[in-house]
């Protein structure tokens, strides 16, 4: 036996069409707890609900090279120097999606290359310059000034 259901909004009603049947048989109603059945059957089942937290937007954090960043400090020894000296601020806290933006304010070039959780290099950057990186991974990230080594910051990563 085929069945085709159909379903009559205008009317507000779920009709079953069989084979063909005498004149009086052709549709009938269904009764409402086979309609509600049959709604479920094409209606897939909702998915559980998923605990919701509040969506936060990807930002853009600011970090400057300051007006003479380049010179090294007296008795420096060759280690890097965490300092808002070079790189201000020196430690940036972020979420994962987020970018940094180095900005070039001192007179002469820098760079920003990690050492620790990327590879990233920016090349040299002149006065008023920027680059960006938008971290995906969390972890804990150092860069330095390949021709200033003494100048490293560090930026925190958070999921």
């Amino acid at each position: 036996m085929l069945v085709i259901a159909v379903s009559v909004v205008a009317i507000g009603a779920i009709y079953v069409l069989t084979e063909p049947q005498p004149t009086a048989q052709i549709a009938k109603p269904l009764s409402e707890e086979t309609a509600k059945q049959a709604e479920s059957v094409r209606q897939p089942a909702a998915s559980p609900a998923k605990p919701s937290q509040p969506a936060v937007a990807p930002k853009t954090v600011q970090v400057e090279i300051p007006a003479d960043a380049f010179m090294a400090p007296q008795g420096w020894k060759g280690e890097k120097l965490f300092d808002d000296k070079f790189y201000k601020p020196n430690k940036v806290e972020i979420r994962v999606g987020d970018t940094v933006e180095w900005t070039n304010k001192d007179l002469i070039t820098h760079t920003v290359t990690f050492t620790k959780g990327a590879t990233a290099d920016s090349g040299p950057f002149e006065q008023s310059k920027t680059w960006k990186y938008t971290f995906t991974k969390a972890g804990e990230y150092e860069y330095f000034c390949t021709l200033h080594p003494y100048m490293a910051g560090r930026v925190g990563v958070e999921q």
